[in-house]
């Protein structure tokens, strides 16, 4: 066989393992119409080529093969995202316990309650990153803050960290969005409605923190009988 010419068992040019060189499958393999030009186009980008099951492959070594349903690129930032979403659940733990510490239960709850929300977010982006056939890599966390001069500093803290949090979700977006990746916009949908709720619900516990002022058990009473609300959504929705 020549050498420009020849391909593998696996239908697939020879070399093309050692590097990341693009290339389509034969005519045989892909008949026409069979896959769009904007998958293409993608896979390309992405350095891989399409296989004859319609999936993006990227091959590392001989013989190697998996499936990657975006880039590595975004892979990274939800790793890190994945960092961020722990880092927050740590924080709540430490506050929750600070307020267990001060005798305020409904307090301690609710932030051990968001502890674990903040965690089900990090399994999430652990589960997409798996099953878009990436590697889960979690970075170092840094030790949360413990202690507080007021219950308003430690809610302050935790306001502030759900605004951050927004904008991290934001930009992941905005990058998905860069890279044409529609997959990875759709899974990050739900973030964003989780976290309009979530600021809004932080910054309602702080308006109730302030009005308590030095009485907390007031604070932690209404929290029993009320709870953390945020606007009644209209009839119908």
């Amino acid at each position: 066989m020549g050498a420009r010419g020849s391909a593998d068992m696996d239908g697939k040019p020879e070399g093309l393992s050692g590097s990341e060189r693009v290339s389509r499958t034969s005519p045989e393999q892909k008949p026409a119409g069979f896959i769009s030009a904007g998958l293409l186009h993608f896979a390309e980008r992405a350095g891989g080529f399409i296989d004859d099951s319609r999936r993006w492959v990227k091959s590392k070594e001989p013989n190697e093969r998996f499936l990657m349903l975006t880039s590595q690129k975004i892979m990274d930032a939800i790793n890190e995202q994945i960092g961020y979403e722990f880092s927050a659940s740590m924080q709540y733990y430490a506050i929750a316990a600070h307020f267990a510490e001060e005798a305020l239960p409904q307090l301690s709850a609710h932030f051990f309650q968001q502890a674990e929300e903040e965690k089900e977010h990090a399994l999430r982006f652990i589960k997409y990153v798996v099953d878009a056939g990436g590697s889960v890599v979690i970075p170092a966390i840094d030790a949360p803050q413990s202690k507080f001069k007021n219950p308003e500093q430690a809610v302050k803290l935790s306001l502030d960290q759900e605004v951050k949090v927004t904008h991290q979700i934001n930009a992941l977006v905005e990058l998905a969005r860069s890279e044409n990746d529609y997959i990875t916009i759709n899974f990050l949908q739900w973030f964003l409605t989780e976290q309009l709720e979530e600021v809004s619900s932080m910054d309602n516990l702080l308006k109730i923190v302030q009005r308590a002022g030095t009485n907390l058990l007031q604070a932690d009473e209404y929290l029993a009988r009320v709870g953390v609300r945020t606007m009644a959504a209209p009839k119908g929705e």
